[in-house]
């Protein structure tokens, strides 16, 4: 994980005459206009992410793994009275933020701190704030192309190893 991955977090207090924003990370490939995407009706919903293969309680167990018992156990009810449990996890590769919305919530002070204070990865935190209260974007906006088929991809997202590009 990289410092630019937690850029997503910090977008509603960067952009702040911006209501709305696509978020691509860096092993995308777009194919198609994504004005398309940036239409997307998100429903009062604050982001549109595509579910991950992974289900949620796998998500959490690995992102308090690091913290003491007691710790982890306050954090994961807290996550659990927010937002639930049993969905799947986000893949926070291509989002479509209501940057106006994540300000209304006092999103970047409320969940930036999560970072450095349980050692949580952009995604995590991305799934912290939204949980369930998010659209879930079509596969051809965030194809990813390791673990599936997606016949018309408007973006390919490289989310696993490896990548393309290396040589491996």
């Amino acid at each position: 994980i990289t410092v630019s991955t937690m850029d997503r977090l910090l977008l509603p207090h960067l952009l702040p005459e911006v209501d709305r924003a696509i978020y691509l990370d860096i092993d995308t490939l777009v194919l198609d206009d994504i004005t398309e995407l940036g239409r997307l009706d998100l429903q009062g919903h604050p982001i549109a992410a595509r579910d991950s293969n992974v289900p949620e309680w796998l998500e959490w167990r690995a992102a308090v793994r690091r913290l003491p018992g007691r710790q982890a156990n306050d954090v994961l009810l807290s996550v659990i009275r927010r937002n639930g449990f049993g969905q799947p996890a986000i893949n926070a590769g291509v989002l479509v933020l209501d940057l106006a919305r994540m300000r209304a919530d006092d999103f970047t002070r409320t969940y930036l701190g999560w970072v450095e204070k349980y050692g949580f990865h952009d995604q995590d935190v991305m799934l912290a704030y939204a949980g369930s209260d998010r659209v879930q974007l079509p596969a051809r906006w965030n194809s990813l192309p390791v673990l599936e088929d997606v016949d018309d991809p408007a973006i390919i997202h490289w989310a696993a190893l490896p990548k393309p590009w290396e040589p491996e």
